[in-house]
């Protein structure tokens, strides 16, 4: 699953601090990576769900690098499982000091 750039910060620049998915997942893991543009060039950062037994529905959580930091960003949720079902991915940011 992929989106276009999202504007997390609503035009103030933030920090993205963790993604929470809703989910199913048989026998696989799945992985969150995070686009942004801020230094003027793309740059991609990959994040790891703690692998867990989610034949049913649960919540899990990707960790954010403290360095991550923009108004854009573009995700990718990959899952690489016999099953997998998403329900809800919600990213959470907090605005920095600095200006855009």
């Amino acid at each position: 699953i992929q989106t276009a750039r999202v504007d997390v910060g609503k035009g103030v620049l933030v920090h993205p601090l963790q993604a929470f998915l809703e989910y199913e997942l048989e026998g696989g893991t799945a992985a969150l990576d995070v686009t942004t543009t801020q230094t003027g060039a793309a740059q991609t950062y990959s994040y790891l769900l703690e692998p867990e037994l989610a034949g049913e529905q649960t919540n899990g959580r990707f960790k954010f690098g403290l360095g991550l930091r923009g108004t854009h960003f573009a995700f990718t949720l990959r899952l690489n499982a016999a099953r997998g079902e998403v329900f809800n991915l919600s990213v959470n940011a907090a605005p920095t000091k600095r200006r855009v």
